[in-house]
């Protein structure tokens, strides 16, 4: 797919993919609220795709992969062994992941935020990436619905 083909020409190799992958719309784009969005210039091309990616892979557990992609204070903060533990807490709290939707993407001061909605079995739940302009992670969050 030429998108996940560019995506990997800059940040490397692909990350690899669970059997259970995100399947949401990898355009990236999404309208909020019917209107079409204004994308300022240094809006992070190709962030839903981009979110998709860290969010299968810290499925999977390749932290490692994930925490190359940090900015400073996210490996400061949240080195490989203390990231290993997160997913397996999150889902002993609330439930195996059973899918997930369309990125949503947006702009917040230098950052873009991307927001996906992830189904757990024990409900809804909003998965949200967020990259500083140079596309480094700069926030990794599982969130409750509308925060």
């Amino acid at each position: 797919m030429a998108v996940r083909a560019s995506v990997h020409e800059h940040f490397g190799a692909p990350l690899s993919q669970p059997d259970h992958a995100c399947q949401g719309n990898l355009d990236g784009h999404r309208s909020i609220r019917g209107q079409e969005p204004r994308w300022p210039e240094n809006l992070l091309p190709d962030a839903g795709t981009r979110a998709l990616e860290v969010l299968m892979a810290w499925m999977s557990g390749h932290d490692d992969e994930l925490v190359a992609r940090f900015d400073d204070t996210m490996r400061a903060q949240l080195p490989p062994e203390k990231l290993a533990r997160t997913w397996p807490r999150l889902t002993g709290l609330v439930g195996a992941y059973e899918s997930c939707g369309d990125p949503v993407v947006r702009p917040f001061g230098e950052h873009t935020v991307v927001n996906v909605p992830i189904e757990f079995e024990g409900g809804p739940m909003t998965g949200r990436v967020v990259f500083d302009t140079s596309g480094r992670i700069a926030g990794l969050f599982v969130l409750k619905p509308g925060v």
